[in-house]
């Protein structure tokens, strides 16, 4: 679903075969989420693995790309999820729960430094468990980078999966 309103103005864009997010500013993020269910007509499960391929590309290779986990979007203005917050500026790897109103998220946890973060590096972030002890794992190319636990009863237990690009992206790509 790349429809957003309200608050959010900036979809993601596709290029080629990737996906970008331009021009959103503040706490204005480009997202989009999968609206196709998973095994032709089932709901998304809570238990879910994305596979993320980084492009790091063109001028502003600071900028962070998200990948999203039980992602739920309300009319534009309230989105509710997880998110994998990849941020080669700061060389590390966050997760952090956004709460439905823009602007509202918690930092649920850091992966640590996870440099070097080059062109084509491959993560899988998969989210398990239910409320109130809801876990996230990180891979990088092949090397699990261990987890991190949202125990405090607010997180999101369903959600279709999604990406997203932090505001200021211009060219970050995935």
């Amino acid at each position: 679903e790349n429809t957003v309103s309200g608050t959010w103005t900036h979809p993601v864009t596709v290029v080629g075969n990737r996906a970008q997010g331009p021009g959103s500013s503040s706490t204005n993020d480009a997202i989009s989420k999968l609206t196709d269910t998973a095994g032709g007509g089932a709901s998304w499960g809570g238990n879910q693995t994305i596979t993320v391929t980084y492009r790091l590309s063109g001028t502003d290779i600071d900028s962070e790309a998200e990948a999203h986990t039980r992602m739920t979007m309300s009319g534009g203005n309230s989105v509710t999820g997880y998110e994998y917050d990849f941020v080669p500026s700061s060389h590390t790897t966050i997760v952090a729960r956004w709460n439905g109103t823009q602007g509202s998220f918690t930092v649920i946890g850091d992966y640590g430094n996870t440099d070097p973060q080059v062109d084509g590096d491959i993560w899988i972030y998969a989210v398990t468990g239910t409320n109130p002890s809801i876990s996230f794992a990180a891979t990088k190319n092949s090397v699990p980078l261990g987890s991190v636990t949202d125990a405090t009863g607010a997180g999101f237990n369903t959600g279709n999966p999604g990406i997203g690009f932090d505001a200021n992206s211009t060219d970050g790509t995935v």
